[in-house]
């Protein structure tokens, strides 16, 4: 009786630490198996990850969600974001007095975001803000957004810079 208890305890704890391992709806972030998108949290949580591989695996909308953009000077985005022609909507980022604002914030050279569409967005910031990217010298590509972008110094629709 003592024995299975302890098996059942050692069970369950595995089941815990699995649960948390993961932050998205499945993948493990490299290239071949990209860690899969379906929530506007999961899509925030790229920031823990900032050089690994993403797909979305559905449209999201971030209707209500309190989003950060993701990636700054410090801690840039150097991973690969699939839209796999899925897109972000209702996007709220209101950052007024920061730079480098966007669903990414800031992306570095290596960094690559295509087949995405951001619709329906709202994005407030200082300078470098843009509805898809603040700054990049990563690729976009196949890639668009509707909406608000607003910002005192190097703003664009896509880009800010």
């Amino acid at each position: 009786m003592k024995k299975s208890y302890k098996l059942i305890t050692i069970l369950g704890i595995a089941t815990i630490l699995t649960g948390l391992s993961t932050a998205f709806a499945g993948g493990t972030g490299t290239s071949s198996n990209p860690y899969q998108i379906s929530t506007c949290q999961e899509l925030q949580d790229m920031q823990n990850d900032l050089d690994a591989n993403y797909v979305l695996v559905d449209d999201i909308d971030c209707s209500g969600f309190t989003y950060s953009s993701v990636g700054d000077n410090s801690n840039s985005f150097t991973g690969v974001l699939d839209g796999q022609d899925y897109v972000v909507g209702n996007l709220t980022i209101s950052e007024g007095s920061s730079n480098l604002v966007g669903l990414i914030g800031y992306m570095d050279s290596g960094g690559e975001i295509r087949n995405i569409g951001v619709v329906d967005a709202d994005i407030t910031g200082n300078n470098l803000v843009g509805g898809l990217v603040g700054k990049s010298y990563g690729s976009v590509s196949d890639s668009y957004s509707t909406g608000s972008v607003t910002g005192d110094n190097r703003v664009g629709g896509l880009v800010g810079e």
